[in-house]
C-alpha cells in the first residue's frame, strides 16, 4: 500500500487551480460527525483512543475558492481559516507540501505552518516524495 501511494504521488502531474479550503471542508464533513472519536466528549460516541486526522497534501498555494462566508478574501487567508475550523472541530491537521519554495513553485511554508497546530511536528515541505522521506 505505501508504495502505491508513493508511486501515485511521484507520478502526479498538477494542472489547474488549487482549493485547499475545499479539500479541508470536504474532509471536515466526513470526519466531524463520524462516531467513536475523542472529539465527541460527553457522549456515548466518546473514545479517547480515536483521533480524527486530515493529511493535507498540496503542490501549491490556494488559488481557487477564496471565499469565507460568501465574502471574497485572500486565498491564503481562506485556507488558514478553514484549517482553523477543522482544528476547532477537534481534527488534527498535517500539512504536506511539494514544490520548490525557493523558486516560488509550490506551497508557502509559512501558510502551511499557520494551518497546523504545531508547525514543528505537523508541517512538511519537500521537492518530491524522496525529499520528504529524509
Amino acid at each position: 500500500m505505501c508504495c502505491q501511494v508513493t508511486d501515485a504521488i511521484a507520478n502526479y502531474n498538477a494542472e489547474g487551480g488549487t482549493c485547499i479550503s475545499c479539500g479541508i471542508d470536504e474532509a471536515r464533513g466526513v470526519l466531524k460527525d463520524s462516531p467513536k472519536s475523542r472529539t465527541n466528549a460527553g457522549t456515548a460516541n466518546y473514545n479517547e483512543g480515536v483521533r480524527k486526522i486530515i493529511f493535507l497534501v498540496t503542490d501549491g498555494d490556494q488559488t481557487d475558492g477564496c471565499v469565507i462566508d460568501g465574502v471574497a478574501t485572500g486565498c491564503r487567508k481562506t485556507a488558514i481559516h478553514m484549517a482553523k475550523n477543522a482544528r476547532d472541530d477537534g481534527i488534527e491537521l498535517f500539512a504536506i507540501g511539494f514544490g520548490d519554495n525557493l523558486n516560488n513553485d509550490g506551497p508557502s511554508f509559512d501558510t502551511l505552518g499557520r494551518m497546523v497546530e504545531d508547525p514543528t511536528t505537523h508541517r512538511f515541505l519537500g521537492t518530491d516524495v524522496a525529499a520528504l522521506a529524509e
